[in-house]
């Protein structure tokens, strides 16, 4: 089982799925790093800054052939590597690339989403397959769980996400004082409203967030610290809600604030069975 850096998976939460991890390369003034390996959350963090020139670029098919290599030689049979979503990268394609010199059977699951979303679904998966112990239905499992997650952001400096060309929902503010609150499902993101507090943008992304009478997990997203406020308020609601069953918080490393802004909070839910299609009030 593999996904790819910009899932945001925490060093333990890899350690106890036994998840193979494939390296976004993240790219400071013409200087690459490993992103998790060479550079991690705190150390970006302290760089980022105005003048840096910031982008990223996928694995190549070497490193996914060489990660899965790893497995296949410990006795896999079967590889299933789960990544972000292929509108917003080219990861999938050079996956896809590298599948076809594999020598065994490689399932390549698109998340339609990155950041936690596309983590919790490697997990989730992973887990899918070791209690069955079969890789038949995992397509089918994985896209009815895409398409029961749901996200919602901010973007407190739109410079990041008009730079990076791939992920630009339409309809962003024009005005420079009003920040864009962001959100949607099955990697679908659209304009949910504008706010100018902190009060007016935690009360639209937690009401997103407890959309519909379904029960549901809720994984809170940490950023720069300035970002803190927004973490912590947003963690309460969640704990307050009887909708919750449970609440995580994850890192925002650099794979994804490169295009996202040191600004971004947020995070994503997903329901605690997705076994049948979750009930979604308008």
């Amino acid at each position: 089982m593999f996904t790819d850096s910009s899932s945001q998976l925490s060093a333990k939460e890899v350690n106890s799925a036994d998840l193979g991890m494939v390296p976004i390369t993240i790219i400071i003034d013409d200087q690459e790093y490993r992103d998790g390996v060479d550079l991690d959350a705190a150390a970006f963090y302290e760089r980022i800054g105005d003048g840096l020139q910031l982008s990223t670029a996928q694995p190549s098919p070497g490193e996914f052939l060489t990660a899965w290599e790893s497995a296949r030689a410990n006795g896999a049979t079967e590889v299933v590597s789960v990544h972000v979503g292929d509108e917003l990268s080219g990861t999938l394609n050079s996956a896809r690339i590298a599948a076809q010199n594999f020598d065994i059977p490689v399932h390549l699951i698109d998340s339609k989403s990155t950041s936690y979303g596309l983590g919790v679904l490697a997990l989730e998966v992973t887990q899918r397959v070791r209690e069955t112990g079969s890789t038949a239905t995992i397509v089918d499992f994985a896209q009815n769980f895409v398409a029961q997650t749901s996200t919602v952001f901010i973007l407190q400096d739109l410079r990041y996400i008009m730079k990076g060309g791939r992920m630009r929902p339409a309809n962003l503010p024009t005005g420079d004082k009003d920040v864009p609150v962001l959100g949607g499902s099955g990697g679908d993101y659209q304009l949910l409203g504008t706010g100018r507090t902190v009060d007016e943008l935690v009360e639209q992304m937690a009401a997103s967030l407890l959309a519909g009478d379904h029960q549901r997990h809720v994984a809170i997203a940490f950023a720069a610290p300035d970002t803190l406020v927004f973490t912590e308020r947003l963690e309460a609601i969640m704990h307050d809600s009887d909708l919750v069953a449970s609440v995580r918080r994850y890192r925002m490393g650099p794979a994804i604030a490169v295009h996202t802004g040191p600004g971004t909070a947020g995070g994503f839910a997903w329901p605690v069975s997705v076994d049948e299609p979750a009930v979604r009030s308008e």
